[in-house]
């Protein structure tokens, strides 16, 4: 089975601007960005701390540049 089971796109794909966030279940487990690099090294972040957001929030929109890491 692969490591993730969903991907919840936010920004504009079609314009190289985009941040998508892996799955598995609730739990985001990796991101990758074009265009947006700060959301990517943030969400780094977060999950290191494992404070990162879960797929839920992440579908209802919560900012992860706002989320606080500390």
């Amino acid at each position: 089975m692969a490591g993730y089971d969903d991907i919840v796109m936010k920004g504009e794909p079609e314009n190289n601007k985009f941040a998508a966030f892996y799955c598995k279940v609730d739990t985001v487990v990796a991101v990758a960005t074009m265009g947006m690099d700060p959301i990517m090294a943030y969400c780094a972040e977060l999950m290191g701390r494992a404070k990162m957001p879960g797929k839920k929030e992440i579908q209802a929109g919560v900012d992860v540049l706002k989320v606080d890491h500390w």
